[in-house]
């Protein structure tokens, strides 16, 4: 079947359009990979989980053989921790504030009605 030029032709033609077609693959695989996590992408923990592993990837490391020692399980969790107290800190602030524009608009309020009872009495 091969031994005439025809056919001979035509298996070459196959063959690269079959080694194209495949050639991106890794690519492709890739581009499966961030699709999945394009919406935790912008989540900023994910962002430095996804450094982590492209460095990892690139030193040549293997995530599942990786050994965790004592101190980066520490520092993940001191860092952790900072990071919930920055956030109670900034909640308790954004809170005072909304308390004080409740303030601010009740005396507001309580004037604009006291202007209007002023106009009235003198009308």
């Amino acid at each position: 079947m091969m031994t005439d030029s025809k056919n001979c032709g035509h298996f070459t033609v196959v063959k690269l359009v079959i080694v194209l077609s495949h050639s991106g693959a890794a690519v492709e695989g890739g581009f499966s990979i961030n699709k999945e996590l394009i919406i935790d992408s912008m989540h900023e923990e994910t962002v430095a989980q996804r450094v982590v592993f492209i460095a990892m990837q690139y030193a040549g490391m293997e995530i599942k053989n990786m050994d965790i020692a004592p101190q980066m399980i520490a520092a993940v969790r001191q860092s952790s921790s900072a990071a919930l107290e920055t956030k109670q800190i900034d909640q308790a602030g954004e809170e005072q504030k909304l308390r004080e524009n409740r303030k601010w608009n009740a005396l507001i309020s309580s004037l604009e009605l006291q202007k209007g009872q002023k106009l009235d009495e003198l009308n």
